[in-house]
């Protein structure tokens, strides 16, 4: 029996019932993805403490942390916009003239590191999608 298509009796809530295990299934894949990019930035750090992140591993590490927030925001993670976003902004502080991160914004990377970890250890918030 084909499934039905558009125009079709479709139950409704059949339809976004599969529509969201697919979301799910999708967004457990990003949560990976994120988990990933976060260990990108937890060496990206390791670097700036060492001395060895210049700035086109800023750069880099900036993109990862956008590419976090947009992602789980996307999927459900909107706690995790925020902590991303102010990663982004350290990262990205050659536009406040800043030449290295220093040991306070080190301790705030790493702080914000944890804190997305635990946000995307939680199931999605239903809202949120």
């Amino acid at each position: 029996m084909a499934e039905p298509g558009p125009g079709s009796s479709a139950d409704p809530e059949e339809v976004r019932a599969k529509a969201l295990d697919v979301f799910r299934t999708i967004g457990a894949s990003a949560v990976q993805s994120n988990l990933e990019r976060i260990a990108r930035l937890e060496e990206a750090v390791t670097a700036a403490d060492e001395g060895r992140l210049d700035q086109p591993g800023r750069d880099r590490a900036g993109q990862l942390a956008h590419t976090i927030a947009g992602s789980a925001g996307t999927f459900g993670f909107s706690a995790a916009t925020g902590p991303a976003h102010q990663l982004e902004d350290l990262f990205r502080m050659d536009r406040r003239g800043v030449d290295e991160l220093g040991s306070a914004e080190l301790g705030t990377a790493r702080q914000l590191l944890a804190e997305l970890r635990a946000v995307l250890a939680a199931a999605p918030e239903e809202d949120d999608f």
